[in-house]
């Protein structure tokens, strides 16, 4: 698929309706989700044929856009259940997209990859720390948790010297900037008074020193059996639907448990 075709198909994503300000939740505009997905696929083909998570997913803007470049199944995660009801509308806009969606805090993300989720390709656009401090890199380790190989994210340009550290230091990652882009940030909240703000953000690939076997098989989790169950139980705070609303099979989840249709009364919002 060519960079245009996929802008243009792209472009139809519907964003949030409701943007949650202590949530960050700014769209992420066609013409920046397909030049970062697409520079990921032409340069490192890193989705066709693979498992992919989506973390801090909102409407799946890259989650969609992912599959359309040939992922073999896509988890986007989420913890607001209203950007997530957008996103199953917006997969159900497509024909057989492999999009499995999941309502779950970015701290039970980390529990869960204690139990074995894995994808071979972590994506994500996360917040970018400027309502919660330390965000951003909170997403980082999840998301490097959770890969098998690599992570793809959007970092804010100016922490560019505290992602680096962390993913190097703590992380034991390989991290490199692959371009310096323009996130056009259009006036979603009552308080700005621009129309829209350029923010210069880096794309980022973080790389695995050690990787783990590739495939879409998970990785053994640490618990196993009724402890395994019972620990997702209570990590959980989460319900795993597709495309068209209903639970699926759970492909890259199968080794933390069965969590299907499973969703606690109150999700911690870390």
């Amino acid at each position: 698929m060519k960079l245009k075709q996929l802008q243009s198909i792209m472009q139809d994503i519907a964003p949030f309706a409701d943007p949650k300000i202590d949530l960050e939740q700014y769209p992420t505009g066609a013409h920046l989700a397909s030049r970062l997905l697409y520079t990921v696929e032409e340069k490192y083909n890193e989705f066709d044929g693979r498992t992919v998570a989506d973390l801090g997913c909102g409407t799946a803007m890259l989650s969609i856009g992912a599959a359309l470049l040939g992922a073999s199944h896509v988890l986007g995660i989420d913890l607001d259940a209203d950007a997530l009801d957008t996103a199953r509308e917006n997969c159900e806009a497509f024909e057989d997209l492999p999009v499995d969606l999941m309502q779950c805090s970015i701290r039970q993300v980390m529990k869960l990859a204690e139990l074995g989720l894995r994808a071979d390709t972590v994506i994500m656009n996360p917040p970018f720390g400027t309502r919660k401090n330390g965000a951003d890199l909170e997403f980082l380790r999840a998301a490097v948790a959770v890969s098998r190989d690599s992570v793809y994210s959007l970092h804010k340009t100016t922490t560019r010297a505290k992602v680096q550290k962390v993913a190097e230091n703590e992380l034991d990652t390989m991290a490199e900037v692959l371009a310096e882009l323009r996130y056009d940030l259009p006036a979603s909240y009552s308080f700005h008074k621009m129309k829209s703000k350029d923010i210069q953000v880096d794309l980022w690939r973080f790389k695995k020193k050690q990787q783990e076997s590739k495939g879409v098989e998970p990785a053994e989790p640490k618990s196993t059996g009724t402890e395994a169950e019972s620990a997702v139980t209570e990590a959980a705070g989460m319900a795993v639907q597709g495309a068209e609303g209903t639970p699926q099979g759970l492909g890259m989840l199968e080794a933390a448990g069965r969590v299907e249709g499973m969703q606690l009364e109150e999700a911690d919002p870390r």
